[in-house]
């Protein structure tokens, strides 16, 4: 995501880019239906992932277009990041993506139906290292709760970060919570074979010779 990125733009809630009309991957949440339907969003019947914090969209433009029966759905809090996130799957002519800038629990919370998830993607958030800004962190008991709610039965999530303390916190908040099952975790060093599926963040991390943590979690089914 652009987790570390600019700080959120103002008026989130009610941001239409100036081109909206000429960016039909932009989706503007003002005026629509909450939660959102993903039928209408997709024109289609289709699973439905999401990933909070999708930057300019490097993620999406390399996975979406391997998964074409799954619809994927990105939120930016940076209003810049997820224009320029729009701008690009146009420019690729991705059809199975759509972006929006929102604040990640204020989404959840509003737009995305009870269930209606198959997986989350949250690569590379802000890990906000001092104990006093600890608070801003996107993971809090809270948000795993927005999220257990988003997702259907045995929907997935999936973590991504190079900070290991903050790892070792978000791993922590996942064990302790019912409703998660860890089903792998670990850390790499090397480029993986599913390279060109990497955030930004990942790719330069590695080529800086740092670990990246991920982690994969599965919702139970009851």
């Amino acid at each position: 995501m652009s987790p570390r990125a600019p700080r959120p733009s103002r008026g989130l809630s009610t941001f239409v880019p100036d081109n909206a009309d000429a960016l039909p991957h932009y989706l503007v949440l003002p005026g629509r239906t909450m939660p959102l339907e993903w039928r209408e969003v997709f024109g289609r019947d289709c699973p439905v992932e999401l990933e909070i914090g999708c930057g300019n969209g490097r993620f999406l433009a390399l996975h979406a277009p391997q998964h074409p029966e799954t619809g994927f759905f990105g939120i930016e809090i940076s209003a810049k990041y997820a224009v320029l996130a729009a701008e690009r799957m146009l420019k690729r002519r991705i059809e199975n993506v759509r972006v929006s800038a929102a604040e990640a629990n204020q989404f959840l919370d509003l737009y995305v139906a009870p269930r209606s998830l198959q997986a989350v993607h949250i690569y590379f958030s802000d890990p906000w290292p001092k104990r006093r800004h600890a608070r801003r962190r996107l993971f809090q008991y809270d948000f795993l709760e927005r999220v257990v709610a988003a997702l259907a039965t045995e929907g997935t999530v999936h973590v991504r970060t190079d900070v290991d303390t903050y790892f070792a916190d978000i791993v922590t908040l996942f064990v302790e919570h019912p409703a998660f099952v860890i089903d792998r975790y670990g850390e790499q060093f090397e480029f993986p074979e599913a390279e060109l599926e990497m955030t930004g963040f990942e790719s330069k991390a590695l080529r800086q010779g740092r670990r990246v943590f991920y982690l994969h979690l599965r919702r139970r089914s009851a």
